[in-house]
């Protein structure tokens, strides 16, 4: 899984693989959603077009976007915050500079100062393990917005896809994984035959890598059955329960007896002296039972408490 010790949960990002949690659409991308916006912007630029300065067919405006809607002085010293994301800002697009002064396509590029930390990051994850807030982050902006990423530096794109597979391979099916890699060498394909990608960014960019992670984190998983890998965890899994007398029959209708020879119970034991593991269902069919005593006399009644006193204990 991404990041080993760096971190204890997958990423959850999503609106180019559907999970349930998604990064943030950047307003630049929500004005465009709305039709009846983009529409009178697109109309306002094309009745500019013809007092265009040099420089005013840069990237930056495009798709409706004009200098004047972003960059106008009744916006103030930022420009209109409806205009940029993480790729085009104030600065990228030269505002300060005037209606010409946007740089160079190529900075909005795999060469410009965004996905080039983005290669950075990315690239020392995969030599070091080490995983940096920011590469999390901009993977999951990547992905949010991907065919519009895919157009400005698609093997940035690509190794966004790699980073959500690498934590697909270790918490889905390997089937599913199968069908997302299906969709990560469609879109290796159109790179090429739309000359987005070249083979130096093969070389350049730590797409091979990345593969590699998705291909460890698969084996195993997808040569199994389905049901097979859908039952059993690929990482270790205990539960936690804080007890003193009451009935743990709960435990017969939230956990399937399938799942537990995979799991490992740890039951927190507030009341000195209480049997703790008859009070457990089917006791001989989970991985291990665990009994720890914490004392907390004066919050007893605290479930609360029981965990906070596990991880002092450690």
């Amino acid at each position: 899984m991404l990041g080993g010790s760096w971190r204890s949960r997958a990423l959850t990002v999503g609106l180019l693989f559907g999970s349930g949690c998604a990064a943030p659409v950047e307003p630049r991308l929500q004005k465009l959603a709305n039709e009846d916006h983009s529409a009178a912007l697109a109309q306002a630029s094309q009745s500019s077009r013809s007092s265009e300065s040099p420089g005013e067919d840069s990237i930056c405006w495009d798709e409706g976007f004009t200098w004047e809607h972003c960059c106008g002085q009744k916006h103030g010293f930022e420009g209109n915050p409806e205009c940029w994301d993480e790729v085009y800002t104030y600065e990228t697009c030269g505002c300060a500079k005037g209606p010409g002064g946007a740089g160079s396509d190529a900075m909005f590029g795999c060469n410009g100062k965004y996905f080039t930390r983005f290669r950075e990051v990315a690239t020392e994850y995969y030599e070091t393990g080490r995983l940096r807030p920011e590469l999390t982050t901009a993977h999951q902006m990547v992905l949010a917005n991907f065919d519009a990423r895919f157009k400005l530096c698609a093997p940035a794109a690509l190794q966004a896809m790699l980073l959500k597979l690498e934590d697909d391979a270790f918490l889905k099916p390997g089937q599913a994984v199968l069908s997302k890699l299906a969709q990560y060498s469609v879109r290796l394909h159109q790179g090429f035959e739309q000359g987005l990608l070249s083979p130096s960014d093969l070389k350049s960019w730590p797409l091979a890598a990345g593969l590699e992670r998705v291909r460890q984190g698969s084996v195993g998983r997808v040569s199994s059955p389905v049901v097979q890998s859908a039952r059993q965890p690929s990482v270790p899994v205990t539960l936690v329960v804080s007890y003193c007398r009451e009935s743990l029959y709960w435990l017969n209708t939230t956990v399937s007896r399938a799942l537990l020879p995979f799991v490992d119970l740890t039951l927190i034991r507030k009341c000195p002296g209480v049997d703790a593991l008859s009070a457990v269902p089917h006791r001989h069919m989970w991985r291990s039972i665990d009994i720890v005593d914490v004392e907390d006399l004066p919050l007893r009644a605290d479930e609360c408490s029981a965990y906070v006193d596990l991880c002092r204990l450690g």
